[in-house]
């Protein structure tokens, strides 16, 4: 009885907490933990990539997320993103070259990619290099290119936020402070 009124009153406690916080808990998960994984990022050496052999393939996700592509070896497909840690698209080719798809689809087929991490325990196999029908669609250099000016992007978007963050935090606190004089 004793334990459960105590557990009641930290319960109590941290609600409120909770509640008077919830903004920095939510920018914490949403934010600060993928901008960690997104700026820390960086392409393993040659050596340390996976290799995959087969056919090509992919899969339309939607059209938010773009599509993701596969190397079917064995009856089995294995599928591979270029999203980042921030990103919300899996594309790995441009725009442009979205036809290429189809055409390429079912052709010999060959992948180096490796695990990115994503958060806490989470990982994806990211592709860094994709070579349909003899012919290099993405490369190391773009791959490596691509991550590193996620970096930057990364850096950029959390600065804003911050600004933006804390420029609201002093215009409530102003707010509350005139309402506080305006009640005297």
């Amino acid at each position: 009885m004793i334990l459960s009124i105590k557990f009641l009153k930290l319960f109590k406690i941290f609600g409120k907490f909770f509640l008077k916080n919830w903004i920095y808990f939510f920018l914490f998960f949403t934010l600060i933990i993928p901008w960690y994984y997104t700026v820390t990022a960086s392409l393993p050496a040659k050596d340390q990539l996976y290799k995959q052999v087969g056919t090509f393939d992919y899969k339309k996700l939607s059209a938010r997320t773009g599509y993701v592509i596969g190397i079917t070896h064995d009856g089995k497909t294995q599928y591979f993103t270029c999203r980042l840690p921030m990103g919300r698209r899996n594309d790995c080719l441009a725009p442009r070259e979205f036809n290429l798809l189809e055409l390429y689809k079912g052709k010999p087929a060959e992948v180096l990619w490796f695990k990115q991490k994503e958060g806490f325990g989470s990982k994806s196999q990211r592709l860094a290099r994709l070579e349909v029908n003899e012919k290099e669609l993405v490369s190391l250099k773009k791959t490596e290119r691509l991550i590193k000016g996620s970096h930057t992007d990364a850096n950029f978007a959390l600065g804003i936020v911050l600004v933006l963050g804390i420029l609201l935090e002093l215009g409530f606190k102003q707010i509350e402070r005139k309402k506080k004089e305006n009640d005297k």
